[in-house]
């Protein structure tokens, strides 16, 4: 049984007053792409992942849907810090990983020794720093993994 059938008969099952209640919590999968707390819509593209708000003409590109969802997380929750945070990170993240790639292109072309030894230095900083937004971005998508628990409602069945 898939998600999205799961979903659905979890639909019949349920009144619809409760599952209108429900959907604010839900992240749901559609045929391409996620709705996110019936607020957001994450469709994947060419370059990565696109979330749109349904509210506003906002659209943002990651370059993975956990972090897609980390942002629709932090977002729904208003918290601004985190959001710009992940959204800069991301961004940071991508055009880091094409310098990697340019700097191990120059270094295998160069003949010269001293260049070599440039660029080595120079991928040796940029991975660095590549881990630590790697790890920055992964505690931010935990936060908001903590957040999405702690906002859904609470059984008072023991």
């Amino acid at each position: 049984m898939t998600d999205l059938e799961l979903y659905n008969s979890f639909k019949k099952i349920v009144d619809e007053n409760t599952f209108n209640n429900l959907k604010k919590y839900l992240i749901v999968e559609e045929n391409n792409g996620y709705e996110v707390f019936e607020k957001y819509s994450i469709k994947r593209t060419k370059v990565g992942y696109s979330v749109t708000s349904k509210n506003s003409d906002n659209l943002e590109i990651f370059s993975s849907v956990k972090f897609a969802l980390a942002f629709c997380t932090l977002d729904y929750r208003n918290k601004v810090v985190e959001t710009k945070r992940i959204c800069f990170l991301d961004n940071t993240l991508a055009a880091l990983q094409i310098n990697i790639k340019l700097i191990e292109k120059y270094k295998k072309q160069t003949k010269f020794m001293d260049k070599k030894i440039i660029y080595q230095n120079k991928l040796l900083d940029h991975k660095l720093r590549q881990t630590q937004i790697l790890q920055e971005l992964e505690y931010l998508a935990q936060k908001a993994k903590q957040y999405h628990l702690n906002s859904m409602p609470k059984t008072s069945y023991k």
